[in-house]
């Protein structure tokens, strides 16, 4: 089934649809006058909308139990470990190295 295609004043209207909202005025074709948009936004906006609400401190209660994050301990102290590693071979290689 061969593919339906767009007449030209299908394309003009088309066109026209797509150009209203831009910003410049554009010409358009002779056989249909199109009426020019334009808009323009405030320079300050002095009156904001107000919102008060009652701020009311939700309290829940949470709990962690410590057995389930014991990997955890080993990996912090394997990364500390490792940091100071570093941070001291640095600190021996900028002093041996500069004078």
């Amino acid at each position: 089934m061969p593919k339906k295609r767009k007449t030209r004043q299908q394309k003009i209207s088309t066109d026209q649809r797509r150009s209203e909202v831009s910003l410049s005025p554009i010409s358009a074709p002779q056989e249909q006058a199109s009426p020019s948009v334009t808009f323009s936004l405030p320079a300050s906006q002095k009156d904001k909308p107000v919102v008060q609400k009652a701020i009311q401190p939700q309290r829940e209660t949470v709990t962690i139990s410590i057995g389930e994050y014991g990997y955890l301990a080993n990996d912090l102290m394997r990364t500390a470990l490792l940091t100071g590693a570093i941070v001291l071979t640095e600190l021996l290689i900028k002093i041996l190295f500069r004078g």
